[in-house]
């Protein structure tokens, strides 16, 4: 299926199960928010499908809905949750020091549209991050899927996030080299001192953290790829002086 993915990358950090079914409680909620469609998802797992089905209009606000996702995550992940927390007594309590945690939920419209939320999180030294892909027949995608963007930039504070295309990705993997792609919609924190790239895209900045960066061409449509390319050549370019590089841990770390 050919998909426009939303990916958001998240700062590293140690969160408990309880702390990131929080996190997701509020995804969930900000796509249902501004797209209404998208109120009864599937959480993927070993379980029993009648106990996976979660519809967000039961849920009067995100904590309950977070106890609620908690609880499925417990009962599908308990056992290696309490493999790598053998002290620990109340599960949600268990920090994630040992690795993130993955949380993986489906909307079916029908048989062949369907819409995916993947999020891995609570990682101390790599790997944190989501990824919502939507069906590029959705055409109001850029419209709601801009305005997701935005809250969970303003929620989760990202080291980076985007909205691409389908083909971008498939344009992009010859470009595996690149720690950050181009995309049709972009931010990136203030702090990434990003080249002049006013000849590709429009600048705009975001509440004063960092900046919206949008392919010149807004049709969004398959004639930008052209565009699009250039921009990759341009990435490249400027890649090995502007990305970040890895932390120590990340250097060192074989998990």
């Amino acid at each position: 299926m050919r998909n426009v993915n939303l990916n958001i990358i998240f700062p590293y950090c140690s969160k408990t199960i309880g702390e990131a079914s929080l996190d997701i409680a509020h995804v969930l909620m900000v796509v249902a928010k501004h797209c209404k469609r998208l109120k009864e998802w599937e959480y993927i797992s070993y379980l029993k499908k009648e106990e996976n089905l979660i519809n967000l209009e039961k849920f009067d606000n995100e904590t309950e809905l977070a106890h609620s996702l908690a609880e499925k995550f417990i009962k599908a992940n308990g056992k290696d949750v309490r493999k790598y927390n053998k002290d620990v007594k109340v599960v949600t309590e268990a920090s994630s020091d040992c690795g993130g945690y993955r949380y993986w939920y489906v909307y079916k419209e029908n048989k062949d549209v369907e819409y995916e939320i993947t999020c891995s999180i609570g990682h101390q030294f790599s790997g944190n991050g989501m990824n919502i892909a939507v069906p590029e027949t959705d055409e109001n995608v850029f419209e709601w899927g801009m305005k997701v963007m935005n809250d969970l930039i303003d929620y989760f504070k990202p080291k980076y996030a985007g909205i691409y295309p389908w083909y971008f990705r498939k344009q992009l993997k010859d470009h595996q080299e690149l720690s950050f792609h181009p995309g049709w919609i972009l931010y990136f924190p203030n702090d990434f001192d990003l080249p002049d790239m006013s000849e590709y895209e429009k600048v705009e900045d975001y509440k004063g953290i960092g900046k919206i960066y949008t392919l010149k061409d807004e049709k969004f449509v398959s004639d930008s790829r052209d565009q699009m390319l250039k921009w990759v050549e341009t990435y490249k370019k400027f890649e090995v002086k502007y990305a970040q590089p890895a932390s120590k841990e990340e250097e060192t770390d074989g998990r």
